[in-house]
């Protein structure tokens, strides 16, 4: 192990009065710090061109509408990408995109630099995974320590692994295939704490399930593959996985009020979002954070929905990312007939409901993690096997809108308790036409309040249980606010 300086080299390419010291020998800063504009442009190239292109397939896809001939094949690491940069004589650093954070001092990036000076190389430009050494590793993990490490040796826990050449010697290598970038990283030093991906080539769908089956055995996340024959990069996990922008949650109630229970997660495609679907939030600490995230991030919208348990979603302007996992996804339901979902377009502040685009359903989706080193924008269609949005049914000159919405109130025992009905008509295929929600809540009660949604494809119906509702609950004492 290499001794921790107790200064930090100046490097001409990051600015020292940017860098915030966190630990002897050890700073970060944000991409404003970064003096090289080269740099920037190759790596944000890379990222565009190589990162952002990965599919998403599923095992069981794997020698059925899947297969390979040629290609190379990689264990996932879970943790952050991360581009190495170096030149002889400077203190090499690292970059992450689209974070924009930078890092001086990291342990494996100074081990990397010895190695590749004592092997007689000039300058490089690697695109790696930083990561946890030790079993396996998580992004947040990663993300915490790069930001607020509580040692020096929660730095040396952190390796990078190398995934793909930029520059080597001020020589750019992407005109290359990869399969010979693959062959230019096996032949670099291999350290501790940083080393190439365990690339293998395989040929034939067995030999990629064969690797596959091995890398979950020993309970890794799943694999990553470079298809040599089409140049396309995919991801192979166990369940499906897909990152989505946060357009909407739902909050909580009673103890859990202030806290976001569920939230709506959508592909991005310009300014339209196509909604895939909602998951819920197990972790309270995540619940309180996201909500403080989100509420401030408030949008209207002409368009209604509501959770299994009547609550309303509210709508925002996408900031977070959350990556989804499900058990299995279709696109096709059990009579064949395509899934469709709502889309909706941002106008500034406000959502339009554009009409039902087809997609995907995701069986038992659940939240996999908030992925802060992700942008909104590349929550895209690309991560799926389809190019762009494609609309099934437009809007019509009806979008959906409430026609009726009343408040009623009343005094016990010094409290008010509260009765609410509210009625939308909604023009979505295979959706009812009319849907009314009530809420009664009283403080005084052991469950302070109770929930209750009517959905109908007749007005008259829908028209007659708010009828029945008024008759039934608003009776003597209580007053329409």
């Amino acid at each position: 192990m290499r001794n921790a300086p107790n200064t930090i080299s100046v490097n001409p390419f990051v600015k020292a009065s940017q860098l915030k010291t966190k630990l002897p020998g050890y700073a970060v800063a944000r991409m404003h710090a970064l003096n090289h504009q080269t740099l920037q442009h190759l790596a944000a190239h890379h990222r565009e061109k190589f990162l952002k292109a990965f599919k998403y397939v599923q095992t069981s896809a794997i020698g059925n509408n899947f297969t390979v001939s040629r290609g190379i094949v990689s264990c996932k690491v879970d943790g952050i990408a991360a581009y190495f940069y170096w030149e002889k004589g400077q203190t090499p650093f690292v970059v992450h995109l689209p974070s924009c954070g930078v890092e001086v001092g990291l342990p494996a990036a100074e081990e990397l630099a010895a190695a590749l000076e004592v092997a007689g190389h000039g300058s490089a430009l690697l695109a790696c995974e930083l990561a946890v050494s030790g079993g396996r590793s998580h992004s947040y993990e990663v993300i915490r320590i790069v930001n607020s490490p509580a040692s020096r040796a929660e730095l040396e826990k952190l390796h990078l692994t190398t995934l793909d050449v930029i520059v080597l010697d001020k020589q750019e290598k992407q005109a290359l295939g990869y399969d010979e970038r693959v062959k230019i990283l096996q032949n670099l030093p291999q350290t501790e704490k940083a080393r190439c991906a365990d690339f293998h080539e395989v040929n034939g769908s067995e030999k990629l399930n064969a690797y596959y089956q091995r890398q979950i055995e020993n309970r890794q996340e799943g694999i990553v593959l470079h298809d040599l024959t089409t140049n396309v990069a995919y991801k192979i996990k166990p369940k499906f996985n897909l990152d989505l922008a946060i357009v909407g949650y739902v909050e909580g109630t009673e103890e859990l009020a202030g806290n976001a229970v569920s939230i709506m997660g959508a592909l991005v495609c310009g300014n339209s979002y196509q909604l895939v679907a909602r998951v819920g939030i197990a972790d309270p600490v995540i619940r309180e954070r996201l909500f403080q995230a989100l509420s401030p991030q408030r949008a209207a919208a002409n368009y209604t929905e509501t959770d299994s348990d009547g609550r309303p979603i509210n709508w925002v302007r996408p900031i977070k990312v959350m990556e989804m996992n499900a058990e299995d996804a279709q696109w096709n339901d059990t009579d064949g007939k395509p899934w469709t979902n709502t889309v909706l377009q941002l106008d500034g502040d406000q959502y339009h409901y554009q009409g039902q685009g087809f997609i995907l359903k995701p069986f038992h989706p659940t939240l996999e993690r908030i992925r802060d080193d992700k942008a909104v924008q590349e929550c895209t269609f690309k991560q799926i096997n389809k190019v762009t949005l494609q609309l099934k049914q437009s809007a019509t000159g009806k979008p959906p809108k409430i026609f009726v919405r009343e408040v009623f109130t009343k005094t016990v025992k010094g409290n008010t308790a509260v009765r609410k009905v509210v009625g939308w008509e909604q023009q979505r295929e295979d959706f009812p036409r009319f849907v009314i929600h009530t809420i009664d809540y009283s403080s005084g009660r052991a469950k302070p309040l109770e929930e209750a949604t009517k959905a109908t494809d007749r007005e008259d119906e829908a028209k007659q249980f708010i009828t029945d509702w008024k008759t039934t609950e608003i009776v003597k004492g209580w007053v329409k606010a």
